[in-house]
Formats: C-alpha cells, sequence, structure tokens
C-alpha cells in the first residue's frame, strides 16, 4: 500500500488537449446558459414562468461559473422564494399537509366567487335546490331550510338554530337569528363576520405590491391578484349596503333588513377579512339591533317602564344614532308625554283634594293610556281618588283611625276624636249596628263633633297600616232585622238610620254622584 505522501509525489500527464475540449465544452455551457437568461429576462412577462426561473438557477449551478448573470438569477429567485414564504404565513390559516399553498389560494378564490354571487343575487339557490354554504351537492344528505329567508343549508355547513323543526327539515338560519333578535351589539357579531383567523385584505393588498418588480409570474402571484381583485368587489358591494343603513331613517326596516341579511351572509362566507369593512358593518348591526329592541320594548305586548325607555335612549345616542331618524325621535315623544304626565300627577297627589275628582279621573285615565307604564304615578292617584272619613275627603296627612269593626278611617277633627287615642273604637254606624248607642240620647251632627278635649296621636295612613283581620261580629245584620226595625221607629231610631246613611263606605269617587244625589236628604229639617 502507498503512503498518501508518496502520492503527492507522483506526476500524473494529462493530455493538454483534452483539458483544452474539457475547458472548452465548460466555457460553452456557461455561454448557453447565459444566453438563456438573456433570452429569459428579454422575454414577454407572460412567458416568464417560476418554474423556468428555477431551471435557470438549477441549470446555473451545474454549467455557469460565478457571473452578474448567476448572481442576478440567485436573486431573483430568492425573492420569489421569500415572497411565497411570506404568503403562506398569511394564508396559514387555509395550508395543510393535504393543501399546500396554491390549494389553500384557490380554496379561499372560491370563498370569494360564492361571496360576490351572493352579493350580485346571480344564483337562485332555491330553485337550483344548493346549499348557500358550499353548493356542492350531496346524494345522501338533505338540505335544510330557513324559516325567514328560505336559503338552503347542509346541516354540517350551518350553524343554524333549530326551531322544533327537525321532522320537517326546517329551521332558522343564524343569520335571520341575530338580525331578529336585537341582541347585536357593537362586536357582538365579530366571529360571526371573521370566522376565524381569516387572511386580512391589507396584508394581502402589501403582499401583492411587494411583486410588482418581479420578473416571473408565478401560479401563487396570479392567484393572490384574484383575490385582491375579488376581495375589492365585494367590499365595494358591502360599503355600499352599510352606507344604505346608516342613512335609513324610517320605521319600515325591511329594506334594512334585506341588506344587511345580504351582507351578514356574504361577509361571512368570504375567506378575507376586511377591518375596516368590517368595523362598518359591526356598526351598522348595532345600530339596526337598536332599532329592532326599541320596536320591540313600543310594539310589545306590556307598556315598558320609564327606566327601560331612558336605558334604551342613552343607548341610542351612545350609538349615535341621528336625531332625525324615526325610533330616536319616537322614544324622545314617549319619554317626554310620560314625564310630563308624571309631573302632572305628583303635584295632583299632594294638593290635599283641591282639583276636583272628575279632573282626576280624567288625569288617571289619560295616564293609563300612555305609552309608558307609570305605575307609581298612578298609584298615586288612585290614592288621591280614594274618599275617607265622613268628609268624604283623600288622604290629606291628617291624623285619622280606623273602626275596629268596618276598618273605615276617621279624621280625629272630623269625629271630634280628642285625647289619648282608645285602644278600641266602633264608628258611629258600627254603633248602630252593634246596639252600642241605641239608648244614647239623640244628638244633632254638630253636638257629635264637639265633646273632646285634646288631640290623639298621629294614626298611620291607610296605605301604611295592616288592614285587621275580619271579627265574626264584622258580619253585616239584615237591614230587616224586626228589632231593629222597631227600634228605628223612634226618633233615636231616626237619628241612628241617619248615622247609618252618613257612614262612609270605601270606594272612589266615581260613585260619589249617587252619594251626592242624595245630600238633600241628609241636610233637611
Amino acid at each position: 500500500m502507498l503512503h498518501i505522501s508518496h502520492v503527492f509525489h507522483m506526476k500524473f500527464k494529462v493530455p493538454f488537449l483534452m483539458m483544452i475540449d474539457r475547458v472548452e465544452n465548460a466555457i460553452g455551457k456557461h455561454m448557453s446558459w447565459r444566453e438563456q437568461v438573456y433570452a429569459f429576462f428579454n422575454s414577454a412577462t407572460k412567458e416568464k414562468t417560476w418554474s423556468a426561473l428555477l431551471q435557470l438557477k438549477n441549470l446555473g449551478s451545474e454549467d455557469a461559473f460565478d457571473s452578474p448573470e448567476l448572481d442576478m438569477v440567485i436573486s431573483e429567485v430568492e425573492r420569489v422564494e421569500n415572497w411565497i414564504t411570506c404568503c403562506r404565513d398569511i394564508v396559514k390559516a387555509f395550508v395543510t399537509e393535504m393543501n399546500p399553498l396554491s390549494v389553500a389560494l384557490a380554496k379561499i378564490n372560491y370563498t370569494l366567487d360564492r361571496s360576490l354571487q351572493i352579493y350580485q343575487g346571480s344564483i337562485d339557490y332555491k330553485l337550483r335546490d344548493l346549499c348557500v354554504c358550499c353548493s356542492i351537492v350531496f346524494e345522501d344528505e338533505e338540505l335544510v331550510v330557513c324559516l325567514k329567508c328560505g336559503d338552503r343549508y347542509h346541516r354540517q355547513c350551518s350553524k343554524s338554530t333549530f326551531a322544533n323543526a327537525n321532522a320537517a327539515k326546517k329551521c332558522i338560519c343564524t343569520y335571520c337569528h341575530y338580525l331578529e333578535s336585537g341582541a347585536i351589539s357593537r362586536n357582538g357579531c365579530l366571529n360571526m363576520i371573521s370566522k376565524g383567523k381569516h387572511p386580512e385584505l391589507g396584508m394581502l393588498v402589501q403582499l401583492l405590491s411587494s411583486a410588482k418588480n418581479f420578473c416571473v409570474r408565478s401560479e401563487e402571484l396570479d392567484m393572490v391578484q384574484k383575490i385582491v381583485e375579488r376581495s375589492l368587489a365585494c367590499k365595494a358591494f358591502l360599503t355600499e349596503i352599510v352606507e344604505y343603513s346608516l342613512a335609513y331613517q324610517d320605521k319600515d326596516l325591511s329594506p334594512v333588513s334585506d341588506r344587511l341579511l345580504i351582507a351578514l351572509k356574504a361577509v361571512a362566507l368570504a375567506g378575507v377579512y376586511d377591518q375596516n369593512s368590517s368595523s362598518l358593518l359591526e356598526n351598522a348591526l348595532a345600530k339596526y339591533s337598536w332599532k329592532i329592541r326599541v320596536k320591540k320594548v313600543l310594539e310589545g305586548s306590556q307598556k315598558p317602564l320609564m327606566q327601560q325607555i331612558q336605558r334604551i335612549l342613552k343607548e341610542g345616542l351612545a350609538l349615535k344614532i341621528p336625531s332625525a331618524d324615526h325610533f330616536i325621535q319616537k322614544l324622545q315623544e314617549v319619554q317626554g308625554v310620560g314625564l310630563r304626565w308624571a309631573d302632572n300627577a305628583k303635584k295632583v297627589a299632594s294638593d290635599a283634594g283641591e282639583l276636583g275628582l272628575d279632573e282626576v279621573f280624567k288625569l288617571i285615565n289619560e295616564g293609563e293610556n300612555l305609552s309608558v307604564h307609570l305605575e307609581k304615578e298612578l298609584k298615586l292617584l288612585r290614592a288621591r281618588s280614594e274618599l275617607y272619613c265622613i268628609c268624604r275627603k283623600p288622604y290629606d296627612q291628617r291624623a285619622m283611625i280606623a273602626c275596629d269593626l268596618c276598618n273605615e278611617w276617621y279624621h280625629f277633627d272630623c269625629i271630634n276624636l280628642c285625647g289619648p287615642t282608645p285602644k278600641t273604637y266602633h264608628c258611629p254606624a258600627c254603633k248602630t249596628l252593634t246596639g252600642d248607642s241605641l239608648s244614647s240620647p239623640t244628638v244633632n251632627h254638630e253636638e257629635r263633633s264637639s265633646s273632646t278635649s285634646d288631640v290623639g296621636p298621629h294614626t298611620p295612613p291607610p296605605q301604611n297600616t295592616r288592614k285587621r283581620k275580619p271579627r265574626k261580629s264584622r258580619s253585616k245584620k239584615p237591614l230587616t232585622d224586626p228589632d231593629l226595625t222597631n227600634k228605628l221607629r223612634d226618633s233615636c231610631g231616626i237619628d241612628q238610620l241617619w248615622w247609618r246613611i252618613r257612614k262612609p263606605l270605601r270606594r272612589t269617587s266615581r260613585k260619589r254622584v249617587e252619594f251626592e244625589s242624595l245630600s238633600p236628604f241628609f241636610h233637611s229639617q
């Protein structure tokens, strides 16, 4: 075996002509490759393909010498490869092991085509019996029909809100449900609009702009250009819908609803997300949802409370609903009328009976017919219209005492009750029924109200006093009782009959007309 040092000292004889042939051959390959490079870069843009550039690079790595042409080819290849890597990062949500970049871009293009078809209404899904989301016919899967919009969906394509329609294969799609519910907030439909991490239109536009100086055209570049063009077309349709919705101020919301439904479906299907357009759509949806809530509040089966009106009006002002909008004007009208009536009701409730009861009942009727429910003020007016005591006056904060038998309330000063409050009190009318005062001498009304000394303590008002439990003796005796009839035949009985008629019944003043019609008999001498 020869030592390696001996090899270096050995001399090899190489034919000179062979060396010249090899050098000439290498130079020829390089020159041929360089001519291909010049021909490639001087050719038309359509002929400059990515595959041809890669072929030049591979050929140059084998045949070309270090030269400016080789550097130019390698530099161009690196630029395109970096661009493709950036493109893959942008659309990574669609790129998988089974879906390379070209397939992912084709899928995005398809979603944009579907979105444009929805905007343009170029396909009648009802007639063709196609799914709105994918337009793919599955022989083994039946379509579900939305009860509202009538569009068709595969169960696997739609995230619908089913309404007891599994057997009938009908449901309410998510889009119709969102619009009708009135529950969309400013950011409430962001997930529906974005549908995950879709590539943003702005990033795709920048990516396309960075490829303007490329000398080659690649399949990926052509597909990105189509994606940007279709995305801008969708954005134009969406902008038109949003501007119409924001400018709409009438009561009938169906024109806005139809357009927003189209926009929701188209944006949800598109594989590209545009931040600016989505933000404008969210604003339009939030304002439309607010109008739906106002409509439900004002036209619902139950009247809204004033607090509800004020809260939803505040929400509308926060959303910057125009002052000329029908719903903002309606809320302001309802609030203004309700507040004016409430102020008037509070004044009447505390006027100590100054306003006539007929006017009070007119005010109550007016309050009951308002578009807003003002329970507190109505309760005050109803209490104001309830008459007490023999003076037939409403509750006015004066000291009162209740009869232990009939629970009727009397003013201390009206019955001339002075001194400490008795533990039990029977009004004169109840004394007549029980016979407690049959032996008392006949006295007129003025004498009954004069035997007092000191004013007793204040008795709680009727609405703050717990009603007494009815007693067995509370039951009324028949007016045709023979004993009572005999007792009323004398003067004492006539006087107590006057007290029975004079005894106030707890009633509202709607029956006061009957009471006043008998007043000549009460005071006849």
